[in-house]
């Protein structure tokens, strides 16, 4: 540490971005250096559909879905899935996990209510909306750029992008604040 200090005092002048770069490496990683969710700075994980099943060759759970799910409940963090597509529930009930999100925001939902399509936050923010939540202390995890978008858009409090195949700068650019292959990657607990 002592020495990005020392770095940014050089290279910009000034404490500022020091400052700035360690609230977000507390704000996003635990004591370990793993990206954490922290149930005293959040209240709410939103996922993405995609973030959480895989649908090639059948449907099944994305390692460390479940795991970080049981984990969530553990900790009292409330949690929803979204996704544009009409068969939602069909691929959730495939997958096993049918009665397992407290709230679910999908295609059905979005025409009802005429919400826009991503990167626009709305499906998001409807879920939050639903939980009871503020957007500001909800994670949302999320596997494509425009969804990455649509968090950062939305005032969510911390972007989650799961890589499911070479795409970590892209999800970065899009605004992710962390980005993991797998859900397991993801503590539970508090920031450092």
């Amino acid at each position: 540490m002592r020495h990005l200090h020392v770095l940014s005092a050089t290279l910009v002048g000034g404490r500022g971005l020091v400052r700035a770069a360690v609230a977000y490496l507390r704000r996003t990683t635990a004591g370990n250096g793993r990206p954490a969710i922290d149930p005293e700075r959040y209240d709410a994980v939103v996922f993405d559909l995609d973030a959480v099943v895989q649908r090639t060759d059948g449907v099944r759970t994305l390692p460390g879905t479940v795991e970080l799910i049981v984990r969530l409940r553990y900790a009292g963090i409330e949690y929803a899935v979204t996704s544009a597509g009409l068969d939602c529930a069909d691929i959730l009930r495939a997958a096993g996990l049918e009665d397992v999100f407290q709230v679910r925001v999908d295609g059905v939902v979005a025409a009802e209510r005429g919400l826009p399509a991503k990167p626009d936050p709305a499906m998001f923010l409807l879920a939050a909306h639903r939980l009871g939540v503020l957007p500001r202390r909800t994670v949302v995890i999320e596997d494509a750029p425009s969804g990455v978008v649509a968090g950062r858009a939305g005032g969510f409090g911390m972007v989650v992008a799961v890589d499911l195949g070479a795409r970590r700068d892209e999800l970065l650019a899009a605004g992710a604040d962390v980005v993991v292959e797998d859900l397991n990657q993801l503590d539970i607990g508090q920031s450092s």
